[in-house]
């Protein structure tokens, strides 16, 4: 098994993320909920609602990472990741 998904939460259109040294969003383009980007063999899907897919159990998937963006807003510019069946960590940036 190899995670192939990660879910963004609450990620706004001010928020530059990176992952792997690739700008997944930046400040010019409004965040769509829903919209799915592909990073190297990584979906990258962006969600709103993380305390939602808590309750109802989505998050406990095996085969994705599930971030909520404001945690991690104005506290960590970047993450290491180390994911299921993967080699090497994802870098994970925001700025």
């Amino acid at each position: 098994m190899q995670i192939r998904n990660i879910f963004l939460y609450n990620a706004q259109s001010k928020d530059r993320i990176t992952i792997d040294g690739t700008v997944v969003t930046n400040n010019r383009e409004p965040i769509e909920i829903g919209r799915k980007k592909t990073i190297k063999d990584l979906q990258v899907h962006f969600m709103d609602n993380y305390e939602l897919a808590v309750a109802t159990g989505v998050t406990e998937r095996l085969d994705s990472i599930f971030l909520n963006v404001s945690e991690f807003r104005g506290k960590v510019s970047e993450l290491e990741i180390k994911l299921l069946g993967r080699r090497n960590p994802i870098k994970f940036g925001l700025s």
